[in-house]
């Protein structure tokens, strides 16, 4: 759905549980994803969760976040973020591996059009497009998340 510039909570939720739902991603309420790393989670997402304006920007105005492993699937206006705890994210194999079959549509760190992999231990953040969603939350479970 194109949730561009629409301000009703509710409107929007409702088009982040769907999204979440088709990709088999766990849709959350994001104050019950603090109970479990307060500090972190709300350090890294807290301030922009149900904002409408950020330093002038606007916002999506959503209470609704999803879950998947260590990974936190935030909504932005015509993308997702993705962001996992601090060192829990990709291997930096997988990193390319991903990389290398979607990399227009699952940028590592938002960079358009993709992006070399970065030379960290893992990679912990992505900017994916509707589009691909469900690949990027298969790519985790088959290649993250312990059976």
């Amino acid at each position: 759905m194109d949730i561009v510039g629409i301000t009703d909570v509710a409107t929007v939720n409702q088009a982040i549980v769907e999204e979440l739902t088709a990709a088999g991603i766990e849709p959350k309420v994001f104050g019950e994803v603090l109970i479990e790393d307060d500090c972190y989670w709300f350090g890294v997402l807290g301030p922009q969760i149900g904002s409408v304006v950020d330093n002038g920007v606007m916002l999506v105005p959503e209470t609704k976040v999803g879950v998947l492993g260590d990974w936190v699937f935030i909504r932005d206006w015509s993308y997702w973020r993705a962001t996992a705890k601090e060192h829990r994210g990709l291997p930096v194999e997988k990193a390319q591996e991903l990389n290398s079959l979607h990399q227009a549509t699952i940028r590592i760190n938002g960079c358009r059009n993709g992006t070399s992999v970065p030379c960290y231990s893992t990679v912990d953040i992505y900017h994916i497009e509707l589009v691909s969603l469900k690949d990027f939350a298969d790519f985790i479970r088959e290649n993250v998340i312990p059976s």
